[in-house]
């Protein structure tokens, strides 16, 4: 063979190094995965004292921690890839190094922690066959019985590994030796990589695959102090912070007082009913659309899963900064909660990647995951519920976007899964439901309803009491808790909600009205700039920030914050940003 042709081989060499460390360290984005570090050419510094035998490392992983002590177990490997000498056997000479610097490895461990050799493995991984006869010998190395044919290699495997008078050792040694033939070669390596990496990836991997193997090649050379990979190593290679899997979190706070209607139960009977139809449960706001989702699930047939996603958070959604209408939000935050269920692979965020790359991943995922679930469960469901879709649908029409929730009511989905949607009636169109959608009307609380949430407050109340309650407040859920946040006693609770009132003026402006007038008559000498202040706040977009609203009113911040403090919940703080 030419010198370039040997040249070129030992290059192959080193790529076949990097795209097996590089396939592996996907492994670590697994949801459970035990697979902790991954160190390159060398172990952890959380190893051994001494490095006896560690020229013979190209790959140590750990499981459960990254240093040998905490580990669950510990893998070190040697990888020799071959391109002229694909299908020649490999024979126990030339394993003879790889064997010896083995050894040597188990003896330090052994000599600095007697006992944590037995959870360590050494393997010799290759794409060349090895003889069987070396296998067999190790075989017999490690367990006993006839040397057979194979005396040979017994003897040469006996000297490689040095273990002179210490039976027991040279045993243990072996019984952790392991050889494996079946690598791929380097091109069918490079493309089952390339494949394992797409399928983290929403559409065609881009740079992703060049990113991650540059990663790891780097850590093979003086160029990284550190060379050990773990999960975060490999998000930053891809390009993605660790906080980009699960980029709009669920900020519903649930009340401390649930009171579950008759209807919820019914309401979840005919989303188990109705397969695979979505359904969008529709209310006015303060009837208890977001308290809804937090009982679906206390009510599916055991096994079942139920995840919610938030489109409102809290007032966030219209932060640019933290948007939840997009698919790169909506659907990697499900996706990447489902495959906290263990229940399919992580979707990375791509920044090439199009709505439709989105869709298309995470319906795979949804299709994986109601089989595994169906697999060990049968009868159980995978119910996806989005809360607020209509925020969501209203700042994608205000920003020319489409949101990802009109497209996901469209989708197939397998006959185990329910999609729920919730939203305003007013705003019911927003989501552009295809027909065939199932939509349900949720109504507030009844008299029983009522009187209970009444008498979570006040103790015992009479019926008449409660009547008096529930009808002055419609039944609505948010009007109550509201009212109760702010009386002292059942006889100020009920006179606070008044009587008679124009009917084109709802309660919860008069109860906002009351409380306003309540702060201007504590500061007198700021009435009008609170007027100024509620004017403001009325006319602008919500989450108004704090610094803009007091150059607007001509008062100072503390004014505003004080405003806040004495109206209490109507009011919204969100670190530099006010809304009602």
């Amino acid at each position: 063979m030419p010198d370039t042709d040997l040249l070129r081989a030992s290059r192959d060499g080193d790529q076949f190094h990097y795209h097996w460390a590089a396939r592996q360290a996907l492994k670590l984005l697994l949801p459970g995965a035990d697979l902790t570090a991954i160190a390159v050419e060398g172990v952890s510094q959380d190893d051994t004292t001494g490095r006896d035998g560690e020229d013979v490392i190209d790959i140590a992983e750990y499981y459960g921690a990254t240093g040998l002590r905490e580990a669950n177990r510990v893998v070190y490997r040697q990888l020799k890839h071959s391109t002229a000498r694909a299908t020649e056997e490999w024979t126990v000479s030339g394993l003879g190094g790889t064997v010896s610097g083995f050894a040597e490895k188990y003896r330090r461990i052994k000599l600095e922690s007697p006992g944590l050799e037995r959870k360590v493995i050494f393997e010799f991984l290759s794409n060349r066959p090895v003889r069987d006869s070396v296998l067999r010998a190790i075989r017999v190395l490690a367990v006993g019985g006839e040397l057979g044919d194979y005396a040979h290699e017994v003897k040469f495997l006996k000297q490689y590994a040095g273990f002179t008078d210490d039976a027991d050792g040279e045993a243990g040694f072996f019984n952790q030796l392991q050889v494996d033939p079946t690598a791929p070669g380097l091109l069918r390596l490079e493309g089952l990589f390339r494949l394992d990496l797409a399928g983290f990836l929403p559409g065609a991997p881009d740079v992703q695959p060049l990113l991650l193997k540059e990663m790891i090649a780097r850590r093979a050379t003086s160029l990284e102090t550190n060379h050990v990979v773990d999960r975060s190593t490999v998000l930053t290679a891809l390009g993605v912070p660790p906080e980009r899997l699960l980029p709009a979190p669920n900020l519903i706070d649930p009340p401390g007082r649930v009171i579950v209607t008759p209807q919820t139960r019914a309401i979840v009977d005919d989303i188990v009913r109705l397969a695979p139809r979505p359904v969008i449960v529709h209310a006015a706001g303060g009837v208890g659309k977001s308290v809804l989702t937090t009982q679906i699930e206390r009510n599916l047939p055991a096994g079942s899963i139920t995840l919610v996603y938030d489109c409102f958070g809290n007032g966030s959604y219209r932060r640019s900064s933290s948007p939840r209408h997009q698919h790169q939000q909506g659907l990697v935050q499900l996706a990447n909660e489902l495959a906290a269920h263990a229940l399919c692979d992580p979707l990375i965020p791509a920044g090439t990647a199009q709505p439709t790359d989105y869709a298309k991943a995470f319906v795979v995922r949804v299709r994986g995951a109601a089989e595994a679930i169906a697999a060990s469960t049968p009868g159980a469901l995978l119910v996806l519920v989005v809360d607020a879709a209509d925020n969501a649908a209203l700042i994608a029409r205000d920003g020319g976007e489409r949101a990802f929730v009109a497209d996901l009511l469209r989708e197939a989905l397998p006959d185990n899964v329910r999609l729920v949607m919730l939203c305003r009636t007013e705003r019911v169109d927003l989501l552009e439901p295809p027909p065939g959608v199932h939509r349900i009307e949720l109504a507030g609380f009844g008299v029983a309803e009522s009187r209970q949430h009444l008498a979570s407050v006040f103790g015992v109340v009479t019926e008449a009491q409660a009547a008096e309650f529930h009808r002055r407040t419609g039944g609505n859920p948010r009007v109550q808790a509201f009212v109760l946040s702010t009386a002292s006693d059942l006889e100020s609770c009920l006179a606070s909600l008044g009587e008679a009132r124009h009917p084109d003026v709802s309660l919860l402006d008069d109860l906002l009205q009351g409380l306003v007038d309540q702060c201007k008559d504590a500061n007198h000498h700021l009435s009008a700039e609170i007027d100024r202040l509620c004017e403001a706040m009325a006319a602008l977009r919500p989450r108004i920030p704090v610094g803009v609203l007091a150059e607007l009113c001509g008062v100072p911040a503390s004014v505003i914050h004080s405003f806040a403090a004495d109206l209490r919940r109507p009011l919204l703080v969100d670190g530099d940003a006010l809304q009602f």
